[in-house]
Order: structure tokens, then C-alpha cells, then sequence
């Protein structure tokens, strides 16, 4: 999820990637990032459904696209929205109303907090938020507050472990890299890169697509994503029982 560009965020910054981005042939605003996100969304629940067919194990691996591509929109939300408590408390709304749908979509259960498929992704990308405002306050100004923000990224992650989020880690150590290494290009696509490739190849094509991030948020109501989520696992929910 993104928050509203108009916010406090820094306008400067998010001025000098648009003109960055004219000088490119493609340019992506935060509403076609999250639309082709959300294409690859569809392909992970896909994956999740269908799970023993090698169609679904093509559209799991094209899911994890989606992951990079949310935690970049993340960390632009975190930056420039003018409310960080109503962004935290509107995806873990969203987050906590499509668990039930979630776990009776994967599980058969309307509530199974250890199942196989865990929670799903919006908890990893609340929790993301919250790591955005502790290494915001910690700053990098010296070696120690630098290996405190590699610890916060790393505690993370481990959360989403525990709390068995599938691809929450992944989310989890993106959006620490893409935040900490924010004025250095290279290194913040090139470890994200590294990152990815340890869930596989696919998490990779999605830095080509937030390199072409030109800086404008785009025109839509923010809320029609966050209802979105819920509402697809609903269906999806809906279908499987009179199926069943």
C-alpha cells in the first residue's frame, strides 16, 4: 500500500527522480508501479490455489515479483505521507479483515494461524512501516547506529518468520535496503538484486520496472487498493465454498 503523495514528505527528492525519469522511454507513476503489482498479485494467488501443478508453481514464482515492487512503494509512502499512524493503522485493518478470507482461501479454515501458507502479506508490510519509523529515528550517522539499523532490518525479517509470512522477509530486508541505501543507487538495486535472487530468479525483473518510477503518485483514491486485497480474498473465499 501507498499513502497520499501530498504529504510531508520530501519534495525535493521526489521532483529530482521525476526529472530523472523524462530522460528515460519508459516512465512509471506509484499508480502504474501498484497496477502492475497488482498483476502479479494475481499471479500469487494463483499459485497459492493451485498449488501441486506446475501452472501453479509458474504463477507462485511470478507472485514474488510483486514483493520488491510494494516494499519500493512502501518506502515512497513512508517518505512522503502526512499521517504515519492512519498509513500503520489502514494496512493492519486491511491486513487483519483479509485474514479469515486468506486462511479459508489456502486452508479450508476461516482462521488458521499456523497453516501452511501463514498470514497474509499486508501484516509483513505493516510490520515494514513500523521498521521505516525506527530506522528513521536512528538515522545512520555513525557505525553504531548504522549496525543498529542492519539489526532492526534482521529483526524484521525474523518476525516474519515467526509469524510465518510467506515472502515477509523478503519484503522485510527490501524495504530496509531500499531506504538505507536511498542516495545510492547502485548498491540499493544491485543488494535488493542479491536479495531477490535468493527466492529465486523472478523478484529481480521487478527492479527494472521501480527504476522507471518517475516520482508522481498518479490519480486514484489510495483506498480503493486497500479494500481491494480483502475484497479479492473474499471472492476467492466465496468461490471455494460453493465449490465445496
Amino acid at each position: 500500500g501507498v499513502d497520499n503523495w501530498g504529504g510531508l514528505g520530501d519534495n525535493r527528492r521526489r521532483m529530482m527522480k521525476g526529472a530523472n525519469c523524462m530522460k528515460r522511454s519508459l516512465s512509471l507513476s506509484g499508480l502504474g508501479l501498484k497496477c502492475l503489482g497488482w498483476v502479479f498479485t494475481f499471479c500469487a494467488v494463483g499459485g497459492l490455489l493451485i498449488p501441486d501443478s506446475a501452472t501453479g508453481g509458474v504463477l507462485a514464482y511470478l507472485g514474488y515479483i510483486s514483493l520488491p515492487v510494494f516494499a519500493f512503494l512502501l518506502v515512497e509512502g513512508f517518505q512522503n505521507t502526512g499521517d504515519y499512524n492512519r498509513y500503520v493503522l489502514t494496512l493492519l485493518i486491511a491486513a487483519v479483515v483479509t485474514e479469515p478470507f486468506y486462511d479459508y482461501a489456502c486452508n479450508g479454515v476461516w482462521l488458521e494461524l499456523a497453516g501452511a501458507n501463514g498470514q497474509n502479506i499486508l501484516f509483513a508490510l505493516a510490520l515494514g512501516l513500523v521498521q521505516l519509523h525506527f530506522l528513521q529515528a536512528m538515522g545512520t550517522g555513525n557505525v553504531g547506529r548504522i549496525l543498529a539499523s542492519g539489526l532492526m532490518v534482521l529483526c524484521s525479517a525474523l518476525w516474519c518468520f515467526l509469524l510465518n509470512i510467506p515472502g515477509g522477509a523478503l519484503v522485510e530486508v527490501s524495504v530496509g535496503l531500499l531506504y538505507l541505501l536511498e542516495d545510492h543507487p547502485w548498491a540499493k538495486y544491485g543488494s535488493v538484486g542479491a536479495l531477490g535472487l535468493l527466492f529465486g530468479v523472478t523478484p529481480v525483473l521487478a527492479l527494472p520496472l521501480v527504476a522507471c518510477y518517475n516520482g508522481q503518485r498518479g490519480n486514484y483514491c489510495k483506498y480503493i487498493f486497500y479494500a481491494a486485497y480483502p475484497a479479492l480474498w473474499a471472492l476467492v473465499a466465496i468461490v471455494k465454498l460453493l465449490a465445496a
